[in-house]
């Protein structure tokens, strides 16, 4: 039923004055919400209903948080007096929720459109981006390793015959991550997704600091590679799970962008860590460091695990999910399709699965290599051996890793599936049986390494995004934290493959060899068919 009524006929003066001072609060209020959304000031966005609506239907409805939008919204569904300004009103509320509200003139439910940018939910993206920043220094320790102490190289202690055995961090960190996906996706079932990329991010910074005091390779995979990589994972989906329900049309841009802030983090951190611990931008000897280099280890890890608490912690605050009232036309329209999602257990138990699966195998293992290597291979060359040069090689390729989920993130959904996945494998197939010829010159190694990194970024943000349009939107998360373990284990695998064709056929056999995979990866593309829901 309608609440509100009418002032009496009887008592024109009466009728008069409330008009004339509801009219006066309302334009006030408007004036109010021209200042506050010239100043910027924009709460999250809100289907409300009007002070019309009876309590019962009010209290299922998310109601707004500030008087002036209540007012505007009160004005809305007014008539007569009213009428002038509201086009006005409506305009300054798109401004500042990011919807238009379509009113009828005698009140009642209020329908809402996506005519703007939700300024809560990009803020939720925003927030994602700055975990993520964190989370993507998974992918500094291909530089870091370079200031690690050399009796920690090695599980023994002592040097030994081979690449070290450091050089296993990383994957292992990664085969971790893999662990800690499905735990942040049980997480989300129990506790908001904010509390979870929060609780994700202070593990993975846990893990960090107490690396710092240890003294050999054991101890310190036990924090680094467990602790830091179950960080990782249980944060990873929770960042931008929120930023899906606000733009369900646009997860892979989203994904992208959030994946974005995890390719673009080894960018700063590279540069950041390096300053911490070779500030006076001493080069390596025969590929070892002056004693003061590796006395800042410590010092260096304890600085950014610092960092990243302060970082993660704004960005869990910003990541909001939508009022319940919250409907967007985009929503709207995958309702009104029909699809459904499927389980864990059902998804894995399709073709597609496995195709993807294996795409992701076959793929990835190049980049992860050359992540993990880059620096390994510039200090062997004369002509590239200077730190601050393999440093700025790393932070830009970071960045390159960045922009490439974006860019691959916005195809995938422009262009569906296999046209960005098959474009990105014929660059890798072409790329990498080159990449130990780029190390003859600085600007070739520099650029070979970037485009690496940019596929690289690619295969993470176009296959997030596949999962819910394939699986379903329900349970997308949950089914990519499964499918995740594709790239643990390539990256497992990749290491021992590479030690063993190194000693055989030397580092162009293991690049001919990741070039062959990639070809195998587009055959795979090729014939992977959408699953009909």
């Amino acid at each position: 039923a309608n609440s509100s009524r009418e002032p009496c006929a009887a008592s024109p003066l009466l009728a008069f004055w409330t008009r004339f001072s509801m009219k006066c609060f309302v334009l006030l209020s408007l004036a109010a919400l021209a200042s506050c959304d010239a100043n910027g000031a924009a709460p999250p966005a809100y289907a409300a209903a009007g002070p019309q609506d009876s309590s019962a239907t009010a209290a299922s409805r998310q109601r707004p948080s500030d008087l002036v939008s209540v007012a505007a919204r009160w004005a809305l569904t007014r008539g007569g007096a009213f009428e002038a300004p509201r086009a006005r009103i409506q305009k300054l509320l798109r401004r500042r929720t990011g919807v238009v509200e379509k009113v009828s003139q005698g009140g009642g439910a209020v329908a809402v459109a996506d005519k703007g940018l939700p300024i809560a939910g990009a803020a939720s993206v925003v927030g994602g981006v700055l975990v993520h920043l964190c989370l993507g220094t998974i992918y500094c320790f291909g530089n870091f390793m370079s200031y690690m102490p050399k009796d920690m190289l090695y599980f023994k202690g002592a040097a030994a015959e081979g690449n070290p055995h450091a050089l296993l961090v990383l994957p292992v960190t990664m085969l971790f991550q893999c662990m800690g996906l499905p735990i942040g996706a049980l997480l989300q079932k129990h506790l908001p997704p904010r509390v979870v990329a929060l609780i994700g991010s202070w593990v993975m910074v846990t893990g960090v600091y107490l690396s710092s005091y240890a003294t050999d390779l054991n101890t310190f995979m036990v924090f680094y590679s467990m602790i830091f990589g179950l960080g990782i994972g249980s944060a990873y989906t929770a960042a931008w799970v929120e930023g899906w329900k606000w733009f369900p049309r646009r997860r892979g841009l989203v994904s992208g962008a959030v994946l974005t802030g995890f390719g673009a983090g080894g960018f700063f951190f590279n540069r950041i860590g390096t300053k911490l611990a070779n500030p006076n931008n001493l080069n390596a000897i025969d590929g070892t460091f002056p004693m003061e280099v590796y006395s800042n280890w410590g010092y260096m890890l304890r600085s950014l695990a610092v960092i990243y608490g302060t970082m993660t912690a704004i960005g869990a605050f910003l990541i909001r999910p939508p009022p319940k009232s919250y409907v967007t036309l985009n929503s709207q329209g995958l309702k009104s399709a029909g699809t459904r999602s499927l389980t864990v257990p059902q998804a894995i138990r399709t073709k597609q699965f496995w195709l993807i699966w294996a795409c992701i195998f076959t793929s990835v293992c190049g980049g992860l290599n050359v992540s993990a290597n880059y620096k390994y291979l510039g200090a062997a060359a004369e002509n590239l051996n200077d730190d601050a040069y393999l440093s700025l090689v790393g932070g830009l390729g970071a960045l390159a890793n960045g922009a490439g989920r974006l860019f691959w993130g916005t195809m995938a959904d422009s262009y569906g599936f296999k046209a960005p996945v098959l474009s990105m494998t014929a660059m890798q197939a072409v790329l990498f049986p080159l990449y130990k010829i780029s190390t003859n010159s600085r600007p070739t190694f520099l650029v070979a390494t970037m485009l690496a990194y940019f596929c690289l970024g690619g295969n993470f943000s176009i296959f997030a995004g596949l999962m819910p349009k394939t699986f379903g939107p329900e349970n997308g998360a949950a089914i990519y934290s499964v499918m995740y373990t594709a790239f643990g284990s390539t990256a497992i695998a990749s290491f021992f493959a590479a030690k063993k064709l190194i000693a055989d056929f030397g580092w162009q056999g293991v690049f001919n060899g990741l070039g062959a995979l990639s070809v195998l990866s587009f055959l795979i593309g090729s014939a992977f068919t959408p699953l009909k829901l």
